[in-house]
Order: structure tokens, then C-alpha cells, then sequence
């Protein structure tokens, strides 16, 4: 969990920050983590992201247009892409995402009135 995030050579900080920051040389960030995820982030180590994004309907073109942004920015997926994919309702998101990303972006679909859920896919071998 993401405490604190200072960008690289400036005095503020962020508390608790949003998990949208792209992290940048120089940057601080302070997580509360157990010691294996800490060891795996050392290592290089990635979890396999076993969750998927079901996007059923939204209530207006102007939300259509801020889901997409909405999943461009959590999904990683190119603006575009993610036009498309509003664009083409219903439709299941062609990125598989971590557990927390899913259900981040389901709420934040949530508050535009976009019905959308997350759907589990696969079972992790590290479980």
C-alpha cells in the first residue's frame, strides 16, 4: 500500500496517493508492504494478473468518453483502445489486471453510471 509519493527534487508530498502515479528516477515512495512482497519487488518478481473488466453499459456519450479515459489511465491501455471499447458496448476489457485494479476501475466506472464488473480468471500457482 502506497503511503507517501515525493516527485524527485521537490519539497511537498503526497499522502496515500492514487495508484495512477507514474514513478519517475529520483521519486520517493513510501509502501507498507510484508517483507516477500518487498523481496519480490526486488526481484523483479510480478504476480500474474488473474482479473478481468466486464463492461456492459454506459448512460451517455459524454460518459463513454470519460470511461475511456478512466481505463486508459488505470488499465494502461492506449486512449484509443479504450475509445474503441466504450465505443462497442457491451465488451470485455482485452487486459487482464491485478485484483485492486480491477475493482479500482469498476468503481471509478461506478461514479460515471457505467455498469461494469470484475470477473476472476484464473487461479495464481503461488496460492
Amino acid at each position: 500500500m502506497p503511503i507517501v509519493y515525493q516527485k524527485a527534487h521537490q519539497d511537498n508530498y503526497l499522502l496515500m496517493p492514487w495508484n495512477d502515479i507514474n514513478l519517475c528516477a529520483g521519486d520517493r515512495l513510501i509502501i507498507l508492504a510484508a517483507s516477500s512482497s518487498l523481496q519480490r519487488i526486488e526481484w523483479g518478481e510480478m504476480l500474474p494478473r488473474l482479473w478481468e473488466v466486464q463492461i456492459e453499459k454506459a448512460p451517455s456519450k459524454s460518459a463513454i468518453a470519460e470511461a475511456a479515459q478512466k481505463i486508459a489511465l488505470i488499465t494502461g491501455c492506449s486512449l484509443t483502445a479504450a475509445k474503441q471499447l466504450m465505443n462497442d458496448l457491451p465488451s470485455l476489457l482485452p487486459t487482464l489486471l491485478y485484483k485492486h485494479q480491477a475493482q479500482g476501475l469498476v468503481r471509478e466506472l461506478k461514479k460515471l453510471q457505467v455498469l461494469a464488473t470484475v470477473i476472476f480468471v484464473g487461479q495464481s500457482s503461488n496460492s
